[in-house]
């Protein structure tokens, strides 16, 4: 359809033939809440192969949706958009996934929850003083 904006939902560790229709419906609320403007966020297909939610934007909320994941992607987005995010993020970490939504070929915002490095756990630590507190000193 011309004159409308395409931005895609991409999920990689689905495929449309894969993933649960309820786990789907979740995803796409997610996505039509970041966007915004949900009057005016169409649903247009699942794309084969990885799972890709293709959506449209008609000409009046353009800008308003490019302003809104600019924001997101920054993180200042209203409370509404960046609570979407974090729950889309806690989907994907749920489902061992990457996501990212794009426009165009641009990579438009980033969810890479599986590429992101481990976190280090130091283990305990103890206060000096502390019964099992060992200084360098003492070896």
């Amino acid at each position: 359809m011309s004159g409308y904006d395409i931005y895609e939902f991409y999920i990689d560790a689905f495929t449309p033939a894969s993933i649960p229709m309820s786990r789907l419906a979740e995803y796409m609320a997610g996505f039509a809440l970041l966007c915004g403007h949900e009057e005016h966020v169409h649903f247009d297909k699942l794309k084969p192969g990885s799972l890709t939610v293709v959506s449209r934007i008609q000409p009046v909320a353009q800008n308003k949706v490019q302003r809104r994941l600019d924001e997101v992607r920054f993180g200042t987005a209203p409370k509404a958009a960046m609570d979407a995010f974090r729950q889309i993020d806690e989907k994907l970490v749920a489902d061992n996934a990457v996501g990212r939504i794009l426009r165009g070929k641009a990579k438009f915002v980033e969810l890479p929850w599986r590429e992101r490095p481990a976190e280090s756990n130091p283990g305990p630590i103890r206060p000096a003083g502390h019964p099992g507190w060992r200084s360098d000193s003492g070896r």
